[in-house]
């Protein structure tokens, strides 16, 4: 619910907001994971209005990420890529860890549909 009322928050519709919001969720999940995890955001000139639907959908994804790094990926540091490029807002997630095996199309043996809600949320955005 706390995440609805943040997209919806008309005071936080900067892309600035987007990636503090980003880093506190990422640091509060991964750190006590011994998981080191480091943020490359906005250089500068590249803060903009967001939507709440792109705001809400970004972190969304965002947040799918973390827990799949969290969850599965055996890593011991992440990194996450929030920048502006060719007026796309660009998010790149990445860890030194197993990695996703090859043609399991993002579905797991106990069902999860992470990968392809990921894949959803931003074809919604048209990304």
């Amino acid at each position: 619910m706390s995440e609805l009322v943040w997209a919806i928050n008309p005071q936080r519709d900067r892309l600035v907001d987007l990636a503090s919001r980003m880093r506190e969720f990422a640091e509060d999940l991964l750190v006590p994971r011994n998981i080191a995890f480091r943020l490359q955001a906005l250089a500068p000139g590249e803060d903009l209005k967001l939507g709440p639907d792109v705001r809400r959908q970004v972190f969304l994804i965002f947040k799918e990420c973390i827990h799949n790094i969290a969850r599965h990926s055996g890593c011991s540091e992440a990194v996450a890529e929030l920048h502006i490029q060719k007026e796309e807002l660009i998010l790149r997630v990445s860890d030194n860890g197993l990695g996703v095996r090859a043609g399991n199309g993002g579905s797991r043996r106990n069902g999860g549909h992470g990968l392809a809600s990921m894949k959803r949320r931003a074809e919604s955005l048209k990304g």
